[in-house]
């Protein structure tokens, strides 16, 4: 289980990858303005939290998948 993680020298990253990455930066920066909402309450959260907690955890399934493509 030895795998190389690190990038190949002169590859760069396309389009799909940063793409990909930025989605949950862009929603979490500037997302907020939109979900700032006191009075939708999901599971007994303000929407704000809700939206927030939705975005940290799928933060990590986005960067996997902007990793497999820029891996293809």
């Amino acid at each position: 289980m030895n795998e190389d993680i690190s990038p190949q020298p002169g590859k760069r990253l396309g389009l799909t990858a940063y793409l990909l990455a930025g989605i949950p930066f862009f929603a979490v920066s500037f997302g907020v303005c939109f979900a700032n909402r006191d009075e939708p309450v999901l599971f007994g959260f303000p929407f704000l939290l809700t939206y927030l907690i939705f975005w940290i955890c799928a933060t990590p399934l986005f960067l996997w998948l902007a990793d497999r493509s820029a891996r293809q």
